[in-house]
Order: structure tokens, then C-alpha cells, then sequence
């Protein structure tokens, strides 16, 4: 549990600044079924001991026509037990609420004023509200974790070569995968995904700090774009989770 001085600690230090949220337009072409088991999550998009800071990005999309599409951010704290509880502060706990008919529907939250040594990730609860006011569903997402304290890792993928098989319509893809940061990355995935067509994610036991690997993907032919992105799940703490992931377009895929 959490003690009074903490929370008026972190109540008093924390200062919050949400960019504007800036709702998608319709895409006819979505999955329906993708749709529904990726229809919230939230992430770490930076982390930064230096300025005692984090950004978490959440996003959501709608699941029937008319729906508006609530979210609300809690910050959560690492007690001495390894639990993470929620810390009061101003400016959270208010839900962001999208205009009606829109496909899908982002805020992005920066929080600062963070402990040293302490660790933080954000919760968030989504609400999908039909024509009629009623709440048609709801869940609640949790981020991964940005850590104040202790070296961290900090993981790149990109695409470096593209190449055709024998098999009809589909190609080899190498990926680059790089961790930047000062210890080990361990137990993630690196996802391969080529966009309209499939996606396939494998498991690294283990990237020691500085080390360098290449991993092989076979997919179909580039409709669109293809993307690398290593710990899409955000299991692995990092000093940026900026630089993850890498989409290029076909052409550009084409001639490596």
C-alpha cells in the first residue's frame, strides 16, 4: 500500500499534458474480426529517466455504426511489494470522448514529475457508447512498463532485404533486430507484418545489450506496406519505445 506522503508526493509533482486527440477516418477495407481483438490497447511511447517523464499512447476502435468512443487514463505506481497501484494526481481519472461516427479514436498522455527509483504504467478503461446513450462495451487495458530507475534495454527492428522464393506470391523478408540499450532484452516477439495480407511474430529468448541478429520471415507479396516491430506486446522495458518499428512502403521493400 501506498502512504499518504507518497500520494501527496507524486499528487503535487505530477504534471500532466494530453495532446489533442484526433479521431481516424473511416477505412471500409478493415477486418472484422481484427477489428474486435484489437480494438484497445494502450503502450509506452517514451520513457525518460533524465526528465523523470513518460508518454503512453491509447487507442480504440469503434465496433458499430454510431458509437462514440469514451477512454480514461489511470496512473499506476510499483509499491514495495512488486504490485502496481493506482497514484492520485490531477488531471487523471476524466474521460475522453470522441465525436459520434468515427472509426477509431487515439489520445496520447504525457505524465512528468515521476520518482526516481519507482516504476509506472498507465490504465486505461474504454467505454463504446451507442446511438442510444447505453454503454454497448467496455474493458480495461494496462501499458507497459516505464522504469525510473536501472539501466534498460532499448530495442530497433528494420527491414534490411526482401527476396522471392519458390513459391508463388511469396517472399523472404530479413529483419535487423538491434538492442541499443545497456542490459539484456529477454522473452519478446518481433512481428513481421505485410498490411491487407498476414502477419507472423517470433519468440527471441534473449538479446544481450549491444548485440545485433537477423531473422527470417516468410510472407506473402507487399500489398501495401510492411512493418517490423519488435516487443509489439510491450513486455520489455525500454529507455524509447519510439524507435521499435519501422513500415516501408512496397517500393521501398522491393529494392532492398
Amino acid at each position: 500500500m501506498f502512504s499518504q506522503s507518497m500520494v501527496r508526493r507524486l499528487s503535487t509533482a505530477l504534471v500532466l499534458a494530453a495532446a489533442l486527440a484526433v479521431p481516424a477516418q473511416a477505412s471500409h477495407g478493415d477486418d472484422e474480426g481484427r477489428m474486435a481483438s484489437r480494438s484497445a490497447w494502450v503502450k509506452v511511447t517514451a520513457c525518460s529517466r533524465s526528465e523523470h517523464s513518460a508518454v503512453f499512447y491509447a487507442r480504440m476502435r469503434t465496433l458499430a455504426h454510431g458509437q462514440r468512443l469514451w477512454m480514461r487514463y489511470s496512473l499506476l505506481e510499483r509499491g514495495d511489494d512488486g504490485r502496481f497501484a493506482p497514484v492520485e494526481a490531477p488531471g487523471l481519472g476524466r474521460w475522453r470522448k470522441s465525436k459520434p461516427g468515427v472509426a477509431a479514436f487515439g489520445w496520447r498522455q504525457r505524465v512528468r514529475g515521476l520518482a526516481p527509483d519507482s516504476a509506472y504504467r498507465a490504465r486505461v478503461d474504454y467505454r463504446w457508447v451507442g446511438v442510444d446513450g447505453e454503454v454497448d462495451r467496455q474493458v480495461r487495458r494496462r501499458s507497459g512498463i516505464c522504469s525510473q530507475s536501472g539501466p534498460l534495454a532499448n530495442l530497433r527492428a528494420r527491414l534490411t532485404d526482401s527476396a522471392p522464393t519458390e513459391t508463388l506470391g511469396v517472399r523472404r523478408y530479413t529483419v535487423r533486430l538491434a538492442n541499443a540499450g545497456q542490459v539484456a532484452a529477454k522473452d519478446f516477439g518481433v512481428r513481421l507484418a505485410v498490411e491487407g495480407s498476414s502477419s507472423e511474430t517470433k519468440t527471441v529468448d534473449r538479446l544481450a545489450a549491444g548485440d545485433v541478429t537477423f531473422l527470417g520471415f516468410r510472407a506473402s507479396e507487399c500489398l501495401t506496406a510492411v512493418t517490423a516491430e519488435a516487443d509489439p506486446a510491450d513486455v520489455v522495458p525500454e529507455w524509447s519505445e519510439t524507435d521499435n518499428s519501422q513500415r516501408l512502403g512496397c517500393a521501398d521493400v522491393a529494392g532492398r
